[in-house]
């Protein structure tokens, strides 16, 4: 009996130990990881923006590109956090993560239209907040800039980019709008933005 009351105590404490210091440090090692990724990619993207100036600075047709001219592992496509963490999966359905076809944690290119004249801020990659347990997902900018938008920014961009408003201008929604979105509208569109057939271009200054 005393045994067994030790060894209950035992899996109580390392569960606490576990859920309250080992996974979150975990989980937030791997969103710096996530955004060390594409931190390089958007650096990869302008050095391949530098090897075509002649083409008008252009950025790459797809993220093959990279990998064929600058030498960048197509790991590096892959979001971390998602392939690692079980919660992110469990937070995608099943018909979405066929949708998604052969990587569902992968990020989302949506700047092959774009070049070294693009506004700064327009989106050139982001990514699926369910890799990241529905709190939020990453985006990469013109500029190579990498940040973490809250769900309830990251749809209202994901909007504005189906309409062909690049750089988003939506303000942030509710939290509730934003997951009611994400389960009506995310899915339907995610098969297009992984076959490289929705590509946004990115608005240009008025002249």
């Amino acid at each position: 009996m005393t045994a067994a009351v030790l060894l209950a105590a035992a899996v109580l404490l390392w569960t606490a130990v576990y859920y309250g210091y080992v996974r979150p440090r975990a989980y937030v090692a791997y969103q710096r990881q996530c955004d060390r990724y594409l931190t390089v990619i958007g650096s990869a993207i302008q050095l391949y923006q530098q090897d075509h100036l002649r083409a008008g600075g252009v950025n790459p047709p797809n993220l093959q590109a990279l990998v064929s001219n600058q030498q960048i592992s197509p790991e590096l496509f892959s979001c971390p956090v998602g392939e690692r963490w079980p919660a992110a999966a469990s937070s995608r359905p099943m018909s979405q993560r066929l949708a998604a076809m052969s990587n569902p944690y992968a990020y989302i290119y949506v700047g092959a239209s774009m070049r070294t004249s693009s506004l700064p801020t327009a989106i050139c990659m982001l990514e699926d907040p369910a890799n990241h347990d529905m709190t939020g997902g990453h985006v990469l900018y013109a500029n190579g800039a990498v940040a973490f938008l809250p769900l309830t920014q990251l749809m209202p961009c994901f909007n504005d980019l189906s309409a062909g408003r690049n750089p988003p201008t939506s303000p942030p929604v509710t939290p509730s709008a934003a997951r009611d979105d994400y389960r009506k509208n995310w899915q339907s569109r995610m098969p297009l933005l992984k076959t490289g057939v929705w590509t946004i271009p990115a608005t240009q200054p008025a002249r």
